[in-house]
């Protein structure tokens, strides 16, 4: 990698470098989520260690639908597998999001499939959990 003054760049300069790359990084997601949150996207994505408090805890005082994603869940591919992940992908970026800005006294929230249930399956995605009072609805 080369400086700007055409010499080899130093650690320093590629440590100041990387650091305004993470920096970035950090201030297009915070964009990204501002956008989404003012877009009127109540869907609230979230991991497995948050998963006692947005749903357990939350479901005491409201409904809560876990919508399970995929990492895989942009449109591609062939035949069978092209019209799931097409499902996948409508469900989660536009049926999901209309149904939580109409439906906003619930609380909406997405996870990836394999880090709130190890081992599930694609072939069972989209798919949609209810919780009330603490405990599975349906």
């Amino acid at each position: 990698r080369r400086a700007s003054s055409g010499q080899d760049a130093t650690r320093g300069d590629m440590d100041e470098h990387d650091s305004s790359d993470n920096e970035g990084d950090l201030l297009e997601c915070r964009s990204k989520r501002l956008l989404q949150l003012q877009s009127g996207n109540n869907v609230i994505p979230m991991s497995r260690p948050e998963w006692d408090e947005q749903v357990n805890q939350a479901s005491h005082k409201q409904w809560v639908v876990i919508l399970l994603t995929s990492a895989n869940s942009a449109p591609g591919g062939d035949g069978d597998i092209h019209n799931h992940l097409e499902l996948c992908h409508q469900v989660e970026q536009f049926i999901v999001p209309n149904l939580a800005n109409k439906f906003s006294e619930v609380k909406w929230v997405s996870i990836a499939s394999r880090s709130a249930i190890e081992n599930w399956p694609d072939d069972n995605l989209p798919t949609l959990f209810c919780y009330k009072g603490g405990k599975l609805q349906c």
